[in-house]
Parts: C-alpha cells; structure tokens; sequence
C-alpha cells in the first residue's frame, strides 16, 4: 500500500480542497514517497483518503500534470513522471478584485482563440457538454446557488477548450482552474448582490454557445470577447459601488 494511502490527511476549512489535495500530492512526489514511474493511486481511492470528491482529485491531478510531476497512459492511470516538474509558469493564489481582474484578463488570451478552434472542429458530444452545462448555470440562479452556478461556468469553458481538440488548450485551462473558479465565483457574487445582473452572463454564454453549435468562428471569438470583457466591466462597476 502507498504510504500516502496509509494516512488519512486531515484538511483545513483555510483554502480550497482542490489547492490542499495537490499541495499533499505534490509534497509526497517530492519528498520521494512516489518514485518515478509509479502509478498514483486511482481518483475513487484517493477520494476516499482525502474525504473529497472525485471532481477534485481530478482538477487536482490536472495540476500535477501541469507541474511537469505527473503523465497519465492511456487506459492506466496516472503515473510519477518527474520529482521536480518544471513549475516554470507559477501564479501566486491571491484574492479580491485586483486578481479577479488580472486572470480574466489572461482569459482573453486563451479562450478567445480556443472558441474560434471549438467553433470549427466541435462534435455533438462537445455541444452536450457546452448545453448541459448551460442548464446547469441558470437553475443555479434559479436556486441562487452562486458556487453551483460557478462550477457549471467553469464547465461550459472548459467544454470550449475540449472541442479545440487540442490537449494543451485543455491541460492550461486546468492549470488556471483553481483561480478561474475564485475569479468567476467574485464576479456572480457582485453580480448578484451589487448589480442584480446575473442573468447578463447567461445570455453571454448563450451566444458563445448559439456561435458555436453554428461553426461560425468570428462570431464564436467576439461573443466570447464581449463576455470577458464585460464581465471585467461588471467587476469594475462592482468595485466602484462597493
């Protein structure tokens, strides 16, 4: 049994699962308790240990891999690749407006382009993932689950980065999870309690995906502009009421 299995960590409420389970899973690479080429024990175990979902260990692992310190083969899992990992683009975890703005901002580069690729390249599996998530969003505001409608942005975008069908697209938004999640969750809450416009998302996201399910590039890069950027506004307007 791994040495990491044996123990049962404990986590603190203090910063997000996902953020505690890779700092463990990394702490144990690291140190050596997983050598190199061996496999990670599988998301169901690991969820169990940790006491988390399988949702996070997942996200949790796609962080790894981004590190350098972890690769999956097809079929087996994911196994130990290196005890360094080249952690050559780092991003500091921070908080607030200030940060929620600097990675939106980051968004333009990245997802502007990948709408572009979806819109060409998408399958019908890509277009459920996108509608599924779609729905998800606005019985969260339905239900005023501003975390539940969180995840299921998050969704919705990473479906996009899925049907580039272009891996790295998808392995950096993984990377930027954790942050995108903070950054998106502050900006439904503004949303919600500072300019009552949450529903203006929705119908953003609505024309991403209405873009996109019709192949067209251009309008696939500008709906997804014009969300960004007006989510930035938002925050702005948030910030100057706040």
């Amino acid at each position: 049994m791994n040495k990491l299995v044996a123990i049962a960590p404990v986590l603190s409420p203090a910063a997000s699962l996902t953020e505690q389970v890779t700092d463990k899973l990394r702490s144990d690479i690291q140190r050596g308790r997983f050598k190199v080429g061996q496999a990670i024990p599988t998301e169901q175990v690991l969820g169990s240990t940790f006491g988390v979902s399988r949702t996070v260990i997942r996200e949790a692992i796609s962080r790894l891999k981004a590190d350098g310190l972890v690769r999956s083969r097809q079929g087996l899992g994911a196994f130990v690749s290196s005890t360094v990992g080249t952690q050559g683009f780092q991003i500091a975890d921070a908080t607030g407006l200030d940060s929620a703005r600097r990675i939106l901002e980051l968004r333009l580069g990245l997802e502007v382009e990948a709408a572009g690729l979806a819109a060409a390249r998408r399958r019908t599996k890509h277009l459920s993932e996108m509608r599924q998530a779609l729905n998800a969003m606005e019985q969260s505001v339905v239900d005023g689950d501003l975390e539940r409608g969180a995840d299921a942005d998050l969704g919705f975008h990473r479906a996009i980065c899925l049907a580039t069908q272009n891996p790295h697209f998808l392995t950096f938004f993984d990377y930027l999870r954790p942050h995108l999640q903070k950054a998106i969750l502050l900006s439904r809450q503004r949303s919600m309690m500072i300019l009552k416009r949450i529903g203006d998302s929705q119908k953003e996201h609505d024309r991403i995906f209405t873009a996109i399910e019709r192949e067209s590039v251009e309008d696939a890069r500008n709906a997804i502009r014009e969300h960004i950027t007006r989510t930035l506004k938002r925050l702005s307007l948030a910030k100057i009421k706040g």
